[in-house]
Order: structure tokens, then sequence, then C-alpha cells
């Protein structure tokens, strides 16, 4: 992977260890900001330029390299050092000549002869440092990033030890991040990936409520809308520096939810260069430009890229439901989510992002008692006029007193409501129903009810509690 060279000069101070005056170690070159990894690309070695790292000493006597001396760099954030693009080399601006020791797993643990997270050098003759700079030769290809991960940085640390093993003034790894305040020096690298899914406008949840008192049809009460709310989802290819791209028709868009209901062209893509495909990313019978393509089994549609999305580009895709007017819409959420198909440069993988959420549910309304026997009556009356004859359905949910929800026994169920209708539910039905319930849920598919619970002795009525609902409360 091709990377651009950045250089800043900063310093940090590192305490004398065999000296009562502090000595200066300076990091002379290195990157202003990490370079990009991209975790997903097929070769994760870097042209190692970009992070051309000099470690410069100061002319102090009690950090002369001798005969023997060790200079140790390690990389931190999953990279390894690597023999892929050459032999890593170590030279001095000044006198003193410097040996590759090999790659090491860690300190004092011998690697295998090809890469490692440590390198190794040692002096073979010794080393003045008045204005001396260590070069690591970067020129050649030295980095091994394929266990760099998303979210991580690499750095890079320097230690230099004497010939017994003393570490030497405590160099000890001096890293290019942890340099003083005053300087802009960043970390080598900084694993990325290659998509991400955020951007101005994201619009990632959405949700239309079918209407009640059509029968669930229609997104609104005079019975035209069937258009839901587009979602807008960015997808941006983050492998900017330098810029590379993804080919079309390698990014595929899936759409996972019940689609019954949802007609053939009922998805649309309202912006995004996109067409309907099959799982692969195929075309198949049905693509059509700027729609996702309903599978048969109505449980899935897909759609994918038309064109090569450019390092640093973004591609918005909005995609809309319309629902079809003939069914009944049910309650039910879909989830968007996006993969990469194999490309020339790209492994293929599912896009690291949060699905993006269109939901559909329903108005209605609901109440809760708490049932104390058979004498009481549950009294339910639709207010709101505008329900379709018989549309009313009540649903019932009940529980014992540990919180357990109870399963109906027999085929209790009661008459759905039409408009301004009461339905009267006798205690006796509710126990028989369910024999060991305390408490009842109750949901009503009309958006405004009144309903009462009664309690009877020598039938008349006692006591009266009165639940009215004449907005939407939720989906049903």
């Amino acid at each position: 992977m091709k990377l651009i060279k950045k250089t800043l000069i900063a310093t940090a101070v590192a305490s004398a260890l065999l000296a009562s005056t502090s000595a200066m170690a300076v990091w002379t070159v290195g990157p202003a900001s990490p370079t990009t990894v991209i975790v997903q690309a097929k070769s994760v070695t870097a042209t190692a330029a970009s992070a051309n790292v000099s470690f410069h000493l100061e002319n102090a006597p009690q950090q002369a390299l001798t005969v023997n001396d060790q200079v140790i760099f390690t990389l931190t954030g999953g990279a390894k050092f690597s023999k892929v693009g050459g032999i890593p080399q170590l030279s001095s601006s000044n006198s003193g000549n410097v040996s590759f020791d090999g790659f090491y797993e860690a300190d004092g643990v011998t690697s295998n002869t090809t890469s490692g997270p440590i390198i190794k050098f040692h002096m073979t003759d010794g080393l003045s440092v008045a204005t001396t700079d260590l070069i690591l030769n970067t020129t050649a290809n030295i980095f091994d990033l394929s266990g760099v991960v998303a979210g991580s940085n690499v750095d890079i640390n320097i230690t230099t030890r004497n010939v017994i093993g003393n570490v030497i003034n405590q160099i000890d790894h001096i890293s290019l991040e942890a340099q003083s305040t005053s300087d802009t020096l960043g970390y080598l690298f900084k694993g990325t990936n290659l998509i991400s899914c955020t951007g101005i406008g994201n619009v990632k949840s959405a949700t239309d409520t079918a209407q009640v008192n059509k029968g669930f049809k229609w997104f609104d009460e005079g019975g035209t809308d069937v258009d839901g709310t587009p979602l807008i989802y960015n997808t941006k290819n983050e492998a900017s520096l330098p810029p590379l791209s993804i080919t079309g028709g390698k990014i595929i868009y899936k759409i996972l939810g019940d689609f019954n209901g949802i007609p053939v062209h009922g998805v649309t893509a309202t912006t995004g260069s996109v067409t309907g495909s099959d799982s692969t990313g195929a075309l198949a019978s049905g693509s059509t430009a700027n729609e996702f393509l309903i599978n048969a089994g109505k449980t899935a549609a897909y759609a994918v890229s038309t064109t090569a999305l450019t390092g640093g580009s973004t591609l918005v895709v909005a995609p809309q439901f319309h629902i079809d007017g003939i069914t009944a819409q049910s309650a039910r959420t879909f989830t968007l989510s996006t993969s990469v198909l194999d490309d020339t440069l790209w492994k293929a993988h599912d896009v690291s992002c949060d699905p993006a959420t269109y939901s559909i549910d329903r108005n209605g309304s609901s109440f809760v008692i708490n049932f104390l026997g058979a004498a009481n009556k549950v009294r339910i009356t639709d207010v709101s006029g505008s329900i379709l004859a018989g549309t009313g359905k009540i649903n019932i949910t009940a529980y014992d007193q540990q919180g357990n929800v109870i399963n109906k026994v027999g085929s209790f169920t009661p008459v759905a409501l039409s408009a301004h209708e009461t339905r009267i539910i006798a205690g006796t039905d509710l126990l028989a129903a369910y024999p060991t319930a305390v408490h009842f849920e109750f949901a009503v598919e009309s958006p405004s009810i009144e309903a009462a619970s009664l309690k009877f002795v020598s039938g008349a009525v006692t006591s009266t509690g009165v639940y009215t609902n004449k907005d939407k409360t939720g989906g049903i």
C-alpha cells in the first residue's frame, strides 16, 4: 500500500541512569499524523517511507554506544517488522557501525526468521553521540500490518542497552506518541475499517404507523398514503490516502424482514447508484435500477452498487418502503446492513456498522387491570367512531402472580369491536380461559376507547374503574 511521508521534529526528555545530569533523547523524524491502514485490505504490509523514524542523541557522554551495545525497536498495536521488503537496517549519521540481530516475539524470545514485533541491532564498533542520529532504514517495506485491527494505533518505541543488559540513560520506550505536549508527532499507523456508516444527514431509524381505522392498510386516516419515510444511509470509503476505489458491483445492501404486504417494486432507493440484485450481488430477473429486489421467500431484499466508490467518497442510499394498500400490515421491523464482496484490493467482509432500521407499527389503545374475582366484568367501548366493522380486535395477555405469561385454555376469544360498539367480557370467561391469572393487559385495535372494570355484588355494580384513551398509544 503506497503511503505518504510526513516529518516533524519534537523532543522528549529522559533521565540519565548513569549520570546525575539529564540527557536529551529526541525523535527527529516521524509522521505528524498516523497513516491509515485499511484492515480489510488483501495486502496489509506498508511501504515504510511514511513511517521513517530517526532517533537523535544529544551531546552527552553517558549516551555513547560501545561495541555490542544494543539498540532495540518495538512496534505496538498488533504490527510486526518483516523482511518482506528487505532486512531492516539501522545506520548512524556519525561514526559507528550497526549489525542486525534478528526478529523477536518478546524481549529475549526469539521469533522466526521473517517477522516479529521487536527487532534488535548491536554496535560493531563505538558510536560517538555529538549530534548523532540513529536512522531506522525504512525505505524498504519492513512492516507487516496484518495483525492491526480497526481502532488500534501502531507506535514505535526505542530502547538502548549496554553489553551487560543495563538500559542506557533510561531512554526506554521513547515512543513517537509519548513526546512533549508541544509536539505534534503522532502514531505510525492507525487501523481503520474500509467502510464507515456515519455522515451528515444520516437517518438510520424511521417508523410509520398503519392506521387502525383503515384496517392497518394505509399510513393515513384518509386511506391514500402508502409511502414510508425514507432512510438515509451513508457508506464512506475510508481508503483516502492514497485514494483507493471499491469496484462497482462490490458493495451490497441487504434488508431483512417480512415483506408480505410490500409489492414487488415496493422498496425504492431514492438516492444512490444501486440496482436490485440477488444475495450474491448478481443481477437477476426483476432487477431494476434504484430499487431493492425482494427475494422469492419475501424475507429479504438486496441492492448492489453500480459505480466505483473512490477513496474518501460517500455513497448515500435512501431506501423507501411502499405498502400495497391491500394487506393489513403487521407491526414489524426491517434491518438494513452492508457487505463488501471480494474485490481486487479488498477481502469480502460484512461492514462493521450498526444496522439501520425501518419499522411499521399499528396505532391502537391499551389498558391493564388486576382482576379480583369472577364477579368482575370488563366493558370496552370504541369512542373513535372510525374503525371498520369488526376490525376492533381485542387482544389479551394474562400473567400469574409471579409474572409468568399464562397460556389460554379453551377457545375463548372476545368478539371484535365495530365503530361505537361496546363489548362486555365476563370475569367467569376470563378465569376459565386463564385459570391462575391475577393481571391482564388488553390491547384494542381502535385509536380511542373507554374501558371499565366493573365489580358486581348481588347483581349490582359496587365499584367501577374507568380507563379512557382518546389518543393512539404505541404499537399493538
